[in-house]
């Protein structure tokens, strides 16, 4: 009785693992071409700026010594 119930559970774990890895292989989603956007903000008074910026993924990089207030180059991709 033993030697069944090890049996039935170690199927059960490969079923399992076999049921996750399959799940996984499903269809990917495409991502089309990548493009770039420059923007620029000129700086009006030149008091203090408060800037907050809200990013939900990837990566951002964030350096001064910009001669407006605002100098990017946004990389952009577009679904396919």
């Amino acid at each position: 009785m033993n030697k069944l119930r090890s049996f039935r559970a170690g199927l059960f774990s490969i079923l399992l693992l076999a049921a996750v890895l399959v799940a996984g292989c499903g269809p990917s989603a495409e991502v089309g071409e990548l493009q770039s956007e420059s923007q620029t903000v000129e700086m009006e008074d030149g008091g203090p700026v408060r800037v907050e910026i809200d990013f939900g993924a990837g990566e951002l990089e964030v350096s001064g010594g910009a001669e407006k207030l605002l100098e990017a180059d946004l990389p952009i991709t577009s679904p396919s």
